[in-house]
C-alpha cells in the first residue's frame, strides 16, 4: 500500500466471532487460545514495533466492516482523517460482495481465485474503494489448513502455516485448544 501512496499507521488483527465459527460447523479453537496465538503472531511480525495489534473486540461483530462502523472513530485515534480498510481474502470478497465490499477494502489474492474475483469486481462496476494486493506467494495459508494440521497433529504443516513462536504455543496447548461439542 505504501507503494500506492498510502501511509500505513497501524494494522489491527481482529479475532473472528465464535458464534460465526460455530455456525460454520467446524472445530472451534477456544477464544483465549485464538487471542493468544494472534497476540504472539502480531508481536512476532512487528516492524516497526506495535504497528500490528490484536483486537479482541472482533468477536462482537459479524464482519470487519461492522466493526469499523462501530469502532471507527476510536480506531482512528489521533489520525482523524485516516481511512480504515477492511482486509479479506479473495474468496470472501467473491462469496459475499454485497456485504463485504461496501467500504474501503483490501483484497488479498489467493491462488485459483483471481479470475472469480475479477468477474465479481467487474459486475460491481470496479469500485474505487477496493485495493487489490498480489496473490500470496507459496502455498496458500488458510485457517482451515492450520486447524486441520492441529487436529491431525501435523507439526510440519503447522510450522509452514505460522511463525515458530505461534507453532510452539499451539502445539504446547494442543490438548486444550478446541471447544468440546
Amino acid at each position: 500500500l505504501q507503494e500506492r501512496g498510502f501511509i500505513v499507521v497501524k494494522g489491527i488483527m481482529a479475532v473472528t466471532s465464535t458464534k460465526h465459527l460455530r455456525r460454520k460447523g467446524i472445530a472451534v479453537l477456544k477464544l483465549e487460545h485464538r487471542l493468544e496465538a494472534l497476540r504472539i503472531g502480531c508481536e512476532d511480525a512487528n516492524e516497526p514495533e506495535e504497528w500490528l495489534m490484536p483486537e479482541a473486540r472482533g468477536v462482537a461483530y459479524g464482519s470487519s466492516t461492522q466493526m469499523i462502523k462501530k469502532l471507527g472513530r476510536e480506531l482512528r485515534g489521533q489520525h482523524t482523517n485516516a481511512r480504515i480498510f477492511s482486509v479479506m481474502g479473495a474468496e470472501t470478497a467473491h462469496r459475499f460482495p454485497n456485504e463485504r465490499l461496501n467500504g474501503d477494502t483490501i483484497i488479498v489474492g489467493r491462488k485459483g481465485s483471481d479470475m472469480q474475483l475479477e468477474q465479481t469486481l467487474k459486475r460491481l462496476g470496479n469500485p474505487t474503494s477496493v485495493e487489490l494486493v498480489e496473490t500470496l506467494k507459496g502455498d496458500s495459508h488458510s485457517s482451515t489448513k492450520l486447524r486441520n494440521s492441529l487436529i491431525t497433529q501435523d507439526s510440519e504443516q503447522t510450522a509452514q502455516l505460522c511463525s515458530q513462536k505461534v507453532k510452539q504455543y499451539l502445539l504446547t496447548n494442543l490438548h486444550h485448544l478446541f471447544e468440546i461439542n
